[in-house]
């Protein structure tokens, strides 16, 4: 039985990402065929389930009127979800969205979370499932890594003293810390990179008073390709990553993929990082960030050889294709009964 499922990807978008690029293609290579969204597929098409990724996307939007259309259209594709016995799976890239919403938002989430009927967890942690996906059957499918996605573009040799920040620039990923905690080391061969498209242009103008009084800080407000993002990312010596909250990031397995270490705040998701791939590679701080923090990180950086890279012996996407085809089989059969 070949399951065809409604991927929740834009088919121009698709290589802006390099997660969903590779697990479209590793659940086509499994045995899947996947249709790309749009409104007319989600309402009108043939398929046997839908896969969501970030969900708020779908009910959330700069403005508040296209917020509310966006929030009753989202509702009314899942009511025509559930007539049809059409199960909603979802990746949990992240167990809440970042910001909060209006009432229709909060609705419009509240009704797709008792609706998901498989749930795919990025890792180990043991979180209340129950609560969070009442109806859901849960399933550990590890995010892949970007070794291969990676290896055709071009790298620099790491500079040393050199930090890296990179992804989409959001308040919660501890941004404001990061850069009051670098001004704050003295020595001049310290350097720090801010690469990435802010939530808004407010927060971007923000984040472009910070850094103005430090000459040795670089602020890249966009998006960038592959090849620029390689570049970055391996000339720095180490990337930091402050984020305030912290369930999955792909920006990490970004980074170790690169072979980059990784300075992330201790919680669970890290203990599990460090226990796959060695604190040579994720290195944790507790608390708040400060300079101190920083300044230890960067002293106890691992001297890598150059042929050294991290192990990703679990993250194979050969395996993650299987596991994703097997699944979406499985909440066919739970959907059928």
């Amino acid at each position: 039985m070949t399951p065809t499922v409604l991927q929740s990807i834009h088919r121009q978008s698709v290589n802006m990402n390099p997660y969903i690029a590779q697990l479209l293609r590793a659940t086509e290579t499994s045995g899947a065929s996947n249709l790309f969204w749009s409104w007319k597929s989600a309402f009108f098409g043939n398929y046997d389930a839908v896969h969501f990724h970030w969900p708020e996307t779908f009910y959330r939007s700069g403005g508040r009127c296209r917020t509310i259309v966006k929030s009753l259209v989202f509702i009314l594709a899942l009511i025509r979800w559930r007539l049809s016995h059409i199960p909603v799976i979802w990746t949990v890239h992240n167990t809440k969205p970042h910001e909060g919403g209006g009432f229709l938002e909060r609705l419009a989430d509240a009704i797709f979370r008792r609706q998901v009927r498989l749930a795919i967890r990025l890792n180990e942690l043991d979180l209340d499932w129950d609560r969070l996906l009442p109806n859901a059957v849960v399933r550990t499918i590890l995010h892949g890594d970007y070794t291969k996605w990676m290896s055709e573009y071009d790298v620099e040799p790491a500079v040393e003293g050199r930090l890296c920040l990179f992804g989409m620039l959001r308040p919660y990923k501890g941004i404001e810390d990061l850069i009051a905690s670098f001004s704050s080391l003295k020595d001049s061969r310290y350097s720090l990179e801010i690469s990435g498209s802010p939530n808004n242009e407010e927060y971007g103008r923000e984040l472009e008073s910070l850094v103005s009084t430090d000459s040795r800080i670089s602020l890249n407000l966009r998006f960038l390709t592959d090849a620029e993002l390689a570049r970055s990312v391996s000339s720095a010596s180490l990337v930091v990553l402050p984020y305030k909250h912290l369930y999955n990031s792909g920006a990490i397995l970004m980074a170790l993929s690169l072979a980059r270490p990784v300075l992330v705040p201790k919680c669970s998701a890290t203990d599990l990082l460090v226990r796959e791939f060695g604190p040579d590679w994720i290195l944790q701080y507790e608390g708040d960030l400060d300079a101190f923090a920083l300044e230890r990180a960067l002293a106890c950086r691992f001297v890598m050889a150059s042929s050294e890279t991290p192990k990703f012996d679990h993250r194979s996407w050969k395996e993650i294709g299987l596991l994703h085809v097997d699944s979406y089989r499985k909440v066919m059969k739970i959907s059928e009964c």
